[in-house]
């Protein structure tokens, strides 16, 4: 059981439902016309897709990174080959390809968004495509896994923004929180990708697999990464200096600039090749405090 927790990243899904819903509860439901116990049905329906469209994605990333894995990680790291065979791993693939269908259907039915249902096919076909294809194209596969990321986030405003079920105050003001909130996860989620990618570049290079650290070389991807510091700290002063003075920009400064700050400063200060992994944590931890801050700011701003 634990295998498969770990083979489907159960953290990340948790994180992911968590925020989903968090961004529904403050930027969505309260400009809703007609709020009820229905709607959070609706959205549970949402998520359950999401964790889905996500599981599968990362079961079938593993499937096919089998080789790959076996020179980036530990043996006892190993998932796939060894506590869960490869069949099996097909098996729960394609059961959670169905059960995401069969509520994306069901939401669909719901709320006459039969006109929507081609985005979840869509997203599993972009997965697949990702896996076989784009994961080895420099540069293109890490910006599909952050607009994915982006797409996320984005994702409960689009399946309740309808003039019949938006206000018509609510709608504007819910759709630019929602948009900067995207794109601080485009741009977050680009960076921590690159990393990432510096980080398995052995295997990657060993495998043949083109990826972006492949393709450019360690010391292309480091001033890549670095370019993407300075990226991510140009849109957060930007944020700071066009929002009102007061307590949120403090709390701004806190949880997001201050260590996006104390980040770029350990990669271009005080790092070894061997810390890549040490850094991707610590640019989740930093996104995962990006979010709380934008949703704090949502709550304490009143805009719900």
């Amino acid at each position: 059981m634990i295998s498969w927790l770990v083979l489907i990243r159960w953290k990340n899904l948790s994180i992911l439902f968590i925020f989903q819903i968090l961004i529904f509860l403050f930027l969505i439901y309260p400009f809703l016309i007609r709020g009820s116990f229905y709607l959070w049905i609706d959205m549970i329906l949402l998520c359950f897709t999401t964790i889905m469209v996500a599981a599968s994605g990362n079961i079938i990333n593993d499937m096919a990174d089998v080789s790959i894995d076996r020179i980036n990680r530990t043996a006892d790291r190993l998932i796939i080959g060894q506590s869960i065979s490869l069949n099996q791993a097909k098996k729960v693939y394609f059961l959670c390809i169905l059960f995401g269908m069969l509520s994306t259907l069901l939401f669909c039915v719901r709320n006459d968004f039969f006109w929507h249902f081609w985005v979840y096919p869509s997203s599993i076909l972009a997965l697949y495509l990702y896996t076989a294809l784009l994961k080895c194209m420099p540069l293109l596969g890490n910006i599909v896994v952050a607009a994915f990321t982006a797409g996320a986030v984005y994702l409960p405003y689009y399946a309740f923004h309808s003039p019949t079920a938006l206000s018509s105050f609510g709608a504007d003001p819910a759709r630019s929180w929602i948009l900067q909130l995207s794109f601080f996860a485009f741009l977050s989620n680009l960076l921590r990708e690159w990393v990432k990618d510096r980080e398995d570049y052995s295997g990657d290079w060993m495998s043949q697999c083109q990826s972006t650290s492949v393709f450019l070389g360690k010391q292309k991807t480091y001033y890549l990464i670095s370019l993407g510091f300075l990226t991510n700290l140009i849109f957060c002063i930007h944020c700071l200096v066009t929002s009102s003075p007061g307590f949120m920009s403090v709390l701004f400064v806190i949880l997001i600039l201050l260590p996006l700050i104390a980040i770029a400063l350990l990669f271009f200060f005080n790092f070894q090749e061997s810390k890549y992994k040490t850094l991707s944590i610590l640019l989740k931890l930093w996104m995962i405090l990006g979010f709380t801050f934008y949703l704090i700011q949502a709550y304490v701003s009143n805009i719900h």
